[in-house]
């Protein structure tokens, strides 16, 4: 007798454990999930400050005492000493190689003495040597009127994507006009110059200059944000870019407090028991949604989830992101969720951001879903980016003679945000990742 109770009790044991439902808990870890803010600044950095030293400059410092080149240099000084808790300044003066000079030398540069180009290496301007090879805590600042050749244009993309987009540092580009008087040199394939001046024009026609700040996005987004509070009339209308393979602080997810209603045929669940598996999401990011019995209709949902794009970064074309779906559905003899085939049971489309959101439509087609439980995952890649319209304005070609507008900027600019685009899809840089678990009855 006792043994038969044993066995009885063994049995219902059995019995009780094979009917329980298995337990998941799926996990919704966006993709580049960081383990510190993006936007971090270091404690301590080094600081290069390297100014173009050739003639080409010379016109920025010619007739005048307190040129908005000559404030940036200053600024550009302070910032350098401001923005850490502590940083080493180095200056430079550069044109086919550079050179190392004292702090009473890098003042020398407001004065048109400074670019006189006497010493053969001060002549000509060669910007990729003063493009150091980056370094976790340094700040490499390069001052110069961009002026590049097509080849040189080439030359120069090269070495930013390959010492530092490609190793995870960025690009940052501040553009500036200044008062100018001067002699703009090496015009169209013939090589000519003329003179220009800003004298009585107004700042639309004064000459760019441009200051690339390379190195730690975190240190860069920093200095360009202590560089607007310092001086907030010096740079009201001037232009910030920072070229960078991540352009949002963490992936987009689902909030809890900011889910739609959901349309007739459909509700929310807070989990999902079939009595074969019990979902669980655990505040997991996951939007849980049961579809009536019998209901075979097509269901377009509005969500908008919070969207932080990182400072001073291209905005996204929302026209052209990619989507990668994961879809399974739960297999009752395996007791596991397998791949399911069909990818027309859940589509998101119509992308669109706007006041710090992302905005897209969920499409649930639940006559591609027979009764049973579902996990979606959707990742969204960006696969491409906006322009902004002041690249074309003040972009010139090499046989314009308009002294307030840049050789060759466009295509430089174009370049660096190809290389930026090429870059986050290598990278799989997402900017949102969204899950569901579906059961249909």
């Amino acid at each position: 007798m006792i043994k038969l109770r044993w066995l009885v009790a063994i049995a219902a044991s059995l019995l009780m454990t094979s009917c329980k439902p298995k337990t998941v808990i799926p996990t919704c870890v966006p993709l580049n999930n960081q383990t510190s803010p993006i936007d971090q600044k270091s404690d301590s950095v080094t600081t290069l400050i390297q100014i173009d030293g050739t003639p080409s400059m010379q016109g920025f410092t010619k007739n005048f005492t307190n040129s908005r080149y000559a404030q940036t240099l200053d600024l550009l000084d302070r910032a350098s000493t401001t923005t850490w808790k502590t940083s080493i300044v180095q200056y430079f003066r550069f044109g086919i190689a550079k050179q190392q000079i004292d702090r009473q030398a890098y003042l020398q540069a407001k004065l048109p003495e400074f670019y006189q180009g006497e010493n053969p290496v001060f002549r000509v301007s060669q910007i990729e040597s003063a493009i150091t090879p980056a370094a976790k805590d340094r700040i490499s600042i390069i001052v110069t009127d961009l002026y590049q050749k097509n080849s040189d244009t080439n030359l120069v993309l090269k070495k930013l994507k390959e010492d530092y987009l490609q190793k995870g540092y960025a690009v940052g580009i501040l553009a500036i006009r200044s008062e100018f008087d001067g002699i703009i040199y090496d015009v169209g394939i013939k090589n000519t110059q003329f003179s220009y001046s800003t004298q009585g024009k107004k700042i639309e026609q004064f000459r760019p200059f441009y200051v690339l700040v390379l190195g730690n996005y975190g240190n860069i987004s920093n200095y360009f944000d202590e560089i607007k509070k310092t001086s907030a009339n010096l740079i009201k209308y001037e232009q910030f870019t920072i070229f960078y393979p991540q352009i949002v602080r963490q992936a987009s997810t689902f909030q809890a407090d900011n889910l739609p209603d959901l349309p007739q045929g459909i509700r929310r669940l807070k989990t999902i028991n079939d009595g074969k598996v019990l979902v669980k999401v655990d505040e997991q990011p996951i939007e849980i949604i049961n579809i009536n019995k019998n209901t075979d209709d097509n269901y377009s949902i509005s969500y908008q989830a919070p969207y932080n794009p990182l400072p001073y970064t291209l905005p996204i074309e929302t026209a052209a992101v990619a989507i990668s779906s994961v879809a399974q559905s739960f297999n009752p003899t395996t007791k596991s969720f397998q791949p399911l085939n069909s990818s027309k049971a859940l589509q998101l489309n119509n992308w669109r951001t706007d006041n710090n959101n992302i905005r897209f439509y969920t499409q649930i087609n639940s006559n591609n879903l027979d009764p049973g439980v579902y996990l979606f995952t959707v990742d969204v890649f960006p696969q491409d980016l906006k322009t902004w319209g002041w690249w074309e304005k003040w972009n010139s070609n090499e046989s314009s003679f308009d002294g307030a507008k840049t050789n060759n900027l466009l295509p430089f600019f174009q370049g660096l945000k190809s290389i930026t685009t090429e870059l986050m899809t290598v990278n799989k840089s997402s900017i949102g990742r969204f899950c569901y678990a579906i059961k249909k009855n």
